[in-house]
């Protein structure tokens, strides 16, 4: 299992959102109400991270996020912003790079999932 890098810096508290996935699944009956039943034993979170970085870990996100990762197709291990406890997570989709300030940095948005 891979860990989320010292190298790189904590996600923005300014952009942080979590959300709970539905866990559940909800069936229509011809008659009567609907039959609903649990997914996941755990739910599943969904949230959003920024990161500020500068040129050298911009690389490093990078080869991190494609090499370690497999662009996305594995797990890896954080420290829970609000739990604090550790936690596997999954980067959903691709991160989306902006120029941030003067100095050649830029912020990375991404989107994870904090897994059961």
């Amino acid at each position: 299992m891979a860990y989320y890098p010292a190298e790189l810096p904590n996600p923005l508290r300014s952009s942080f959102g979590r959300n709970q996935t539905s866990n559940t699944i909800r069936s229509q009956m011809d008659i009567g109400e609907a039959k609903v039943r649990k997914r996941y034993t755990l739910p599943i979170y969904s949230e959003s991270w920024t990161l500020a970085l500068d040129t050298n870990a911009v690389a490093f996100f990078n080869t991190w996020f494609n090499i370690t990762l497999e662009s996305g197709v594995h797990r890896f291990q954080f420290n829970d912003s609000i739990s604090q406890t550790i936690q596997d997570y999954r980067i959903v989709d691709m991160p989306s790079f902006k120029p941030y300030g003067t100095c050649g940095s830029y912020t990375v948005s991404f989107n994870v999932e904090r897994l059961p």
